[in-house]
């Protein structure tokens, strides 16, 4: 079912917006593990790029 509802969302977005969606999250999670940055300036940073 989530599965379905998710599908039917996907289809407003070209695969290279998923694509670098996916990139930004990846690399604010390796920020979030590795830096020793504020992690809340790091979610925010993270939110103003999408």
């Amino acid at each position: 079912y989530r599965v379905k509802l998710a599908l039917g969302q996907v289809r407003h977005y070209q695969l290279d917006e998923l694509l670098n969606s996916i990139d930004a999250c990846a690399e604010t999670d390796y920020k979030l593990k590795s830096s020793y940055m504020d992690k809340q300036l790091i979610l925010e940073l993270f939110i103003l790029s999408l």
